[in-house]
């Protein structure tokens, strides 16, 4: 026959063991709220810094849109409303006399329309000292009207030692029926 006192034993045991456990399940409950408090915490926390640090990127960035605004403004006043040569050729005109550049050819070409400007590509041809060229085209490109140079070639000739420019330039204009934006 079986020993009481064993079966009392194991009884006992059996129950501590299922109050163990009913424990541990009980704990891990309890705890599981408070560790998943924990990493929400240091989610918010996390968050807390991106956006702190974004903050800081955003006021940079405003400052920046602020600044590039100021410079499209600026670029914008140097748009003339029409398309026409006549202040260009003078100002040309003035440039080639003061550096002793003779040009010899000027070809304009049609005026196209973009969504923010209008652009006319003129060609020109040019001869003279290299250095006179070179200061020619500087005082061209600070000049009043927007332009920028699509193409040049220089090429020097050996007979008399000047140089001969080939130059495709664009001027600017402000968009038909107004001022871009």
């Amino acid at each position: 026959m079986t020993d009481p006192r064993r079966v009392d034993g194991l009884g006992r045991a059996a129950l501590f063991a299922l109050v163990a456990a009913f424990g541990l399940l009980a704990a891990r409950e309890l705890v599981r709220p408070v560790l998943n408090a924990r990493r929400e915490l240091a989610d918010l926390r996390e968050a807390v810094a991106i956006l702190t640090s974004v903050e800081g990127d955003v006021d940079r960035l405003n400052a920046e849109i602020r600044l590039v605004t100021r410079q499209v403004d600026a670029i914008e006043t140097l748009l003339p409303a029409e398309p026409g040569l006549d202040d260009f050729l003078q100002h040309l005109g003035i440039l080639a006399q003061r550096h002793r550049v003779r040009v010899e050819n000027l070809t304009p070409g049609q005026v196209a329309a973009r969504p923010q400007f209008r652009e006319q590509e003129i060609g020109l041809r040019a001869t003279g000292p290299f250095l006179a060229l070179y200061r020619f085209l500087r005082d061209l490109e600070r000049g009043p009207q927007l332009a920028s140079v699509r193409r040049l070639d220089i090429v020097r000739t050996p007979e008399s030692g000047a140089c001969a420019l080939e130059l495709r330039l664009a001027l600017y204009f402000a968009p038909a029926g107004g001022t871009p934006s």
